[in-house]
């Protein structure tokens, strides 16, 4: 038989505390719809050494994202779901942008977790290696498109962490264990995953998840590629719309925040739709995809 076409890789990078566990179900429906994915936990996911969100970002692009390119000879739509979010750093982003708080619910905000983010790393390992950038070198694969699912958008590479940039401090219920070089959380359930049905599934994810290390959240942020010429119309934003980790307002100020444009599409659905509403975000990846072929 001979070898099957070429076609875009989905290239999924988990959240900060999640594996590729966490999306199991939507890499089988894209794999069952003839996508080929590709999916590793970061670095700096379930350890206390000192690894940093530039560790991830050189993860991301030397282990998942160039092997495909260079090795296998194949495109890749990388795929980026949230990296780290609470509530301090929300409200100084609300604060920054002219927001009151009164526009949203203040018990949103008092059960705000720790959420993993993907976007942050994800989006620097794809640095130079856009259509445009890899034509130059004379390189026939790149990478297509960068989807976030509610996921962080920040520039990076002004030596400011994740702390830094969002407010510097830590809510009270992330635990900062300087020991064991982790953050913890006691509780990610309500707020990451309080729309999935089954309590035995949910129990199930928390239980699956990792602490992210420390450095992680105190190292600098490397410089994101999103507003990189090679990207021009080939950037895709999917809201969460019931999102309690970082709710709708947020995710449109960060959209806007870019000077970006972006394909925008929206589930009613809450921060973690791969697990929720898996069939309806493999719709979107499979016609973004194509559309970033097109282009």
């Amino acid at each position: 038989m001979p070898r099957p076409v070429s076609r875009p890789v989905f290239v999924i990078v988990p959240g900060a505390s999640q594996t590729p566990s966490h999306y199991a179900h939507l890499i089988h429906l894209l794999q069952s719809h003839g996508y080929p994915t590709l999916s590793s936990m970061l670095p700096s996911t379930g350890t206390g050494a000192n690894v940093t969100v530039q560790d991830d970002a050189d993860y991301i692009r030397s282990r998942m994202i160039l092997p495909v390119l260079e090795i296998e000879k194949h495109d890749v739509v990388l795929i980026m779901h949230s990296y780290r979010h609470d509530f301090p750093f929300l409200l100084n982003f609300l604060l920054l942008f002219g927001v009151f708080y009164d526009h949203l619910s203040l018990p949103l905000f008092t059960e705000q977790q720790l959420t993993p983010n993907s976007g942050l790393p994800g989006s620097a390992a794809a640095l130079g290696l856009g259509k445009e950038d890899r034509a130059k070198e004379g390189k026939s694969t790149s990478v297509l498109g960068q989807i976030f699912i509610s996921s962080m958008l920040v520039k990076g590479g002004d030596g400011k962490d994740v702390v830094a940039t969002f407010g510097g401090q830590l809510p009270p219920h992330l635990i900062v264990n300087e020991a064991a070089g982790l953050i913890e959380c006691e509780d990610p359930a309500p707020v990451l995953l309080g729309d999935v049905a089954s309590q035995a599934e949910s129990d199930a994810l928390v239980l699956s998840s990792l602490c992210p290390s420390l450095a992680s959240f105190t190292s600098p942020c490397p410089t994101a590629s999103w507003d990189s010429p090679a990207f021009k119309g080939r950037l895709a934003f999917i809201r969460t719309l019931k999102d309690l980790t970082i709710p709708p307002v947020v995710q449109d100020m960060m959209i806007a925040g870019t000077g970006q444009e972006f394909v925008v599409k929206d589930l009613d659905v809450g921060h973690n739709a791969q697990i929720v509403a898996p069939e309806d975000v493999r719709q979107i990846l499979i016609e973004l995809a194509k559309k970033f072929e097109e282009l």
